[in-house]
Parts: structure tokens; C-alpha cells; sequence
């Protein structure tokens, strides 16, 4: 049930908030005024696509934002999307002048499609113009709300088999691919041997790099150890013959002080450092080839190495990585024909099982709809189409989809021995607001506690016809919060809130302004909705008389009477 709806900067609406009730809420005004502003501005909230030229003059942005009560309705969809549980529920859109919308659920960022989600599940608008697009439609799931236990049970087996053959139709539709990946398998199983061949080692370019810059510069290198081993042992005074007198002279001093024994000390650790580079020098020219075949041989290696890596544009670690990436990647499209074999079978099977669910839900949509008609026609009765015959049709279709293989139509004859005709087909507006309604009426008997929105669902109707659609509406309303948009006395005079919109001038601007009004100002516009411009006592009177009747039909009621 929407408690509050708040709207900034929205057409006309510089900004307003105005609270709702349980209960029939009637909004009233002069044509013009913006009462159905206020209605678009809940519809683009919903996400109806808008323009940026809603957005008030002079403001950089609109605003809609709408405070829900009793929000049990919404359970599923706060588990399911992690919203933050909380008594009351609050949706906001803000439009900005870049054309792009930024949409809430009690402070939290949500999708357009997640909004449109939450706002179908709380709120049903009806205006002239969607009603024409609803009657287009196919009526399924209009049907699918008056199954019994065991065809619902049937609808939710259905729809989950559904799931499950879209997800193996996902993975088929790779199947149209399957020769380009064969040759795409060709290619890899190539790359994958090439790779392969050449038995890669981690690090192995740099590795080979290093050994080969020693190699190459082999003779220079030895030569420089040579050099430094005659330096340090060499015959004619080396450094370490040199260095061992210079230990002796110090030896002899360290008992003379502290200082000069850590001299000594440091003497002896270079000595023994010394000896250590010298053996080390030795072992390495030893030890040290000049290797001119092993040169080649490296130089060939890296030569290969690098027209893998120029190819590849990756070092040798990522070429090891890359090869394993292409053989996962051929061994999945080798296996590709023998997995779609199992999808194809297992379609087949989905299919013959979907086929008997639809068949046993089109047998209880028939069903449905039979007793749907009955309760519909029994409505329109109550409302001065006492003839109206409905016939709704269940038509098979080729093609299962999500809800079986049926496309629902309502067919009407509004005289007797008059042909059923498509409802879209009925020319009068008076009939199709009263089909509406009625429909509505058996609709609100099934789901309760979510708010319905009419806007001008009265037109073409009058006089004994308007009454019997107030006191329609006023049954919805004993069941569901019910909002309409009227021009007619004796909906309005049923109301249990009264809200009046009128366009007010604040300096160079115009601006919708909307209040809940009672009491004698109440009495003025129902006079205003009977007799128009010209407000006589005669008017006021059959305003209040209005009023007391509508009080007086909703006590019985109450009463049972």
C-alpha cells in the first residue's frame, strides 16, 4: 500500500508530497491541472521510458520517490536481490538532464529492470491508453492467476522444465559454430606440437642469454682471471705474499693496545678473504671452456626461442602458460560434438515432457477460463452490461513458450444474438473502462493488499452507470488501496480521501499543487463535478445528498444489509 509519494521538478510539479490511505483515494481537478502528471510520474518510476523534457524548467533534475506500507508482497524479491529488510519499502528514481536515471530501493542502487520488478508486484496502473495495449496482449497470464492448486503446481513444474531447456538451447546455439571450431582446433593442435617441440624450461631464455654473454666474451673473461690470480699469488711480490708481511708487523704490535689488536684481527680476516677469492679465481679457470661448438649450439637454441617468442608476443614463461591455455582450449572443442550429442538428446527428452505439461495446462486454462467468464459477466451485471457474454479463448500455438503453448483471448458480445468479437474490437470507451473494472473487481478478489491506480477508467460512462462503477470501486477498495483519477460526482462522492489538484502562479511559472480537502470545500467540488462552472445551493445540495448516499450505501455494507 503506497503511504507517501513525494515528486520534485517532475512537468508541472515544482514539488509536492501528498500521502495515501487505505481505502478509495479520489484525486480531482480542472482539465489541465496536472492530475495525471502525477500518475505519469508513478508510471516513470515503474520505468516507463520518459524525455528529459519532463524535468521542470529551470531544474537540472526530476525526482519520484514513493514510500510503500505492508510490503509482504515484496518478500521474494528483497530475498533475492539482498535488499535491506525493513517495515516499509521506498522506491526513487532521479532523472537527470544527461537523460540518465539513477534508481533506488530504501537507499540502495538498483537496476531499471530490478525497479520494474518491485513496482509490478506493488502497484497496478490503468489509464484509457494502457488499457488499449493491455487488451492487445495475449491474456495468459491473466489466467494463470485463476488456476486451481493443481494447474498452478502444473505452471511452476512447466516453467522450471522451461529453465532448464533455454540453458541446454544456450549451449546448442554453439553448435552452429562447430565447423569453424574445428578449424580452429587445426590451428591450435599446430601451435600446441610447435610449442611442444621445443620442450620449453621455465626461465630458460634468460638462463640461456646469461650463459651465452659468458661464452661469447669467454676469452676476455679468462684471460681477466688469469690477471687477478698473478695480482694476488703471482711470482714477483704478489698481493698475497705482500699482505701476509704486512699480518706478521701487525701481529707484533696487537699486545701494545686494544686498538691495534683489532687491526690485527681485521688483517687476518682480509688475509683469509683474500686466499678465499684467490681459490675461488683458480677453480673458476679450471673449471672455465672455451667452448665455441656449446656457443653455437646456445645461439641456435635462442635463435628458435625467439621466433616463438616474436610470434607469440610473450617471454618464454608465458609461452609455457599460452600452450597450456590452447591445449584446454582444444581438448574442450574436441570434446564439443560428443557434449552436444548429450544436450541433444536430453533436449529431446525436456521437449516431450514440456509438450505433456502444456498439453494438461491448456486443459486447465480452459477450465479457468470458463469460470472466469462466468465470474466476470456476473460483475457486468453490477454494472449495466447485463447482456455482456464473455467467451475466453485458449488457441493452441506452434511454439511452446514460458508459459506453455497457449495464447489466451477474451472475446465479448455486448448484445444479445450479437457475435463474440475481440475485446480490442469494442468501439465503446464506456464498455471497455467497465470490462476493465470488472476484470479488476475478480482480479483484486484473488490478490490483495497491493495498490490499484486508475486514471479516468470512467470515461464514457453516466448517471445510474457511474453509480453501480463507484460502488464497484469501492469493493476493490474494502480489499485493496485503491487511487483514482475521476470526473465523476458519484465516484468522487464515494471516496474515502478526497484530493483536490489545482495549478497555482508563483511569479513567471506555473505549478501543480495537490490537498486533501473535507467539509464544505469537499462539498464545492462534487457541486463542481455535477453542474460544472455554475455553483448554485441547488448543486451543493445534490453534492451533500451525494455524499450522504455514498456514507449511507457503505454503513449496509458494514451491516451486511
Amino acid at each position: 500500500m503506497i503511504r507517501e509519494v513525494h515528486i520534485k521538478n517532475f512537468a508541472l510539479i515544482d514539488e509536492l508530497t501528498v500521502p495515501f490511505y487505505a481505502g478509495l483515494n479520489i484525486m480531482t481537478g480542472e482539465t489541465g491541472a496536472g492530475k495525471s502528471i502525477i500518475i505519469g510520474a508513478m508510471n516513470a518510476l515503474g520505468g516507463e521510458r520518459i524525455g528529459t523534457d519532463v524535468i521542470y524548467t529551470g531544474a537540472d533534475f526530476a525526482y519520484v520517490e514513493i514510500t510503500f506500507d505492508n510490503v509482504d508482497l515484496t518478500d521474494k524479491l528483497i530475498s533475492e536481490y539482498d535488499i535491506s529488510p525493513c517495515d516499509f519499502l521506498v522506491l526513487s528514481r532521479k532523472f537527470l538532464a544527461s537523460s540518465r536515471s539513477i534508481y533506488k530501493i530504501n537507499g540502495e542502487k538498483v537496476s531499471a529492470k530490478i525497479m520494474k520488478q518491485f513496482f509490478a508486484v506493488l502497484v497496478d496502473i490503468h489509464s484509457q491508453r494502457e488499457h488499449q495495449l493491455l487488451l492487445k496482449k495475449d491474456q495468459t497470464d491473466l489466467i494463470n492467476l485463476f488456476l486451481d492448486d493443481e494447474g498452478k503446481n502444473l505452471l511452476s513444474n512447466y516453467k522450471q522444465k522451461y529453465q532448464e531447456l533455454l540453458s541446454i538451447n544456450k549451449k546448442l546455439r554453439l553448435d552452429g559454430d562447430i565447423d569453424f571450431s574445428l578449424r580452429e582446433a587445426d590451428l591450435l593442435s599446430f601451435e600446441i606440437d610447435e610449442i611442444n617441440e621445443m620442450s620449453l624450461r621455465e626461465n630458460e631464455d634468460k638462463d640461456l642469454e646469461e650463459e651465452f654473454e659468458i661464452l661469447n666474451n669467454g676469452r676476455f673473461i679468462l684471460d681477466s682471471v688469469y690477471n687477478s690470480i698473478n695480482i694476488i699469488d703471482g711470482e714477483n711480490l704478489g698481493v698475497s705474499e705482500r699482505f701476509s708481511t704486512l699480518v706478521g708487523d701487525l701481529e707484533k704490535l696487537e699486545g701494545f693496545s686494544e686498538e691495534l689488536s683489532q687491526m690485527y684481527e681485521t688483517s687476518v680476516e682480509i688475509q683469509e678473504l683474500l686466499q678465499d677469492l684467490n681459490r675461488s679465481l683458480i677453480n673458476f679457470s679450471e673449471s672455465f671452456e672455451l667452448d665455441d661448438e656449446k656457443l653455437s649450439l646456445i645461439e641456435d637454441r635462442l635463435s628458435e626461442i625467439n621466433k616463438l617468442k616474436s610470434k607469440y608476443k610473450r617471454d618464454v614463461n608465458g609461452i609455457i602458460s599460452l600452450s597450456n591455455e590452447k591445449q584446454e582450449r582444444y581438448d574442450y572443442i574436441m570434446n564439443f560434438k560428443r557434449d552436444m550429442e548429450v544436450f541433444e538428446k536430453k533436449k529431446k527428452e525436456i521437449t516431450l515432457e514440456l509438450e505433456g505439461l502444456a498439453k494438461s495446462l491448456t486443459s486447465k486454462r480452459k477450465e479457468a477460463g470458463e469460470k472466469l467468464a462466468k465470474r466476470i459477466e456476473l460483475v457486468l451485471k453490477d454494472l449495466n452490461l447485463s447482456v455482456c457474454k464473455l467467451d475466453i479463448r485458449v488457441n493452441d500455438l506452434e511454439k511452446l513458450n514460458v508459459n506453455g503453448k497457449d495464447n489466451v483471448s477474451i472475446y465479448i458480445s455486448t448484445n444479445k444474438n450479437e457475435p463474440f468479437k475481440h475485446i480490442y474490437d469494442i468501439a465503446s470507451g464506456g464498455e471497455i473502462s467497465r470490462i476493465m473494472l470488472a476484470i479488476k473487481t475478480v482480479i483484486s478478489s484473488e490478490v490483495n493488499d497491493f495498490t490499484l491506480v486508475f486514471d479516468e477508467i470512467d470515461s464514457g460512462i453516466s448517471g445510474r452507470t457511474a453509480q453501480k462503477v463507484a460502488e464497484k470501486m469501492n469493493e476493490i477498495a474494502s480489499r485493496s488501496q485503491v487511487i483514482c483519477i475521476t470526473h465523476l460526482a458519484q465516484i468522487a462522492a464515494m471516496g474515502d480521501r478526497h484530493f483536490h489538484i489545482s495549478k497555482e502562479e508563483r511569479g513567471d511559472r506555473v505549478s501543480s499543487t495537490i490537498n486533501e480537502i473535507n467539509g464544505e470545500i469537499l462539498h464545492e467540488e462534487i457541486a463542481r463535478l455535477i453542474a460544472g462552472v455554475q455553483i448554485n445551493e441547488t448543486t451543493l445540495e445534490a453534492a451533500k445528498d451525494m455524499i450522504r448516499q455514498s456514507k449511507d450505501y457503505k454503513k449496509r455494507l458494514e451491516n451486511g444489509i
